[in-house]
């Protein structure tokens, strides 16, 4: 919920929006809202998690128990994201992120990307802001979460 009450903040809609290491898209339920008439697409490492993200919708899934639905606008159970990509984040171009997609046609770049809890994972993250730069439009947003881990969990930072 704080990564969709963020991206509020800074803007009302988006055109493209990148869900950066997606994992099950518990980020996308806050996220889909903001992506009216644009593009969300999440991009993880681990198949099996992309998985469980391509069964959420913005009332079921993603983290929520059994029967538990959240209460949206209108009665769509459209998918959360227009696509869902295999990738390592440091791999990530437009060519295989947003053209790739089934509807990345004329757009640019991301002109919001999102990384929850995602960067712990990463040794340096020079090399990922980087990459996040070059996929991105000119004023576009960058929103991340770190979560506290121990070393065995995140042996690399």
């Amino acid at each position: 919920r704080l990564v969709g009450d963020a991206a509020k903040l800074l803007r009302s809609n988006y055109g493209s929006v990148l869900d950066a290491g997606c994992g099950t898209g518990l980020a996308g339920r806050y996220l889909k809202p903001l992506v009216d008439q644009g593009v969300m697409i999440g991009v993880d490492a681990s198949q099996k998690m992309l998985d469980i993200a391509a069964k959420c919708t913005a009332k079921k899934g993603c983290g929520l128990g059994g029967n538990q639905v959240i209460n949206n606008d209108g009665d769509r159970e459209e998918a959360l994201y227009d696509d869902l990509l295999v990738l390592d984040l440091e791999e990530m171009t437009l060519e295989n992120t947003l053209t790739k997609g089934s509807s990345g046609s004329d757009i640019q770049g991301f002109d919001l990307i999102v990384a929850a809890d995602v960067l712990v994972y990463f040794g340096s993250i020079s090399n990922l802001l980087q990459k996040f730069a070059r996929i991105s439009t000119t004023g576009a947003g960058l929103i991340f979460s770190c979560e506290r881990a121990t070393e065995e969990e995140a042996p690399l930072g």
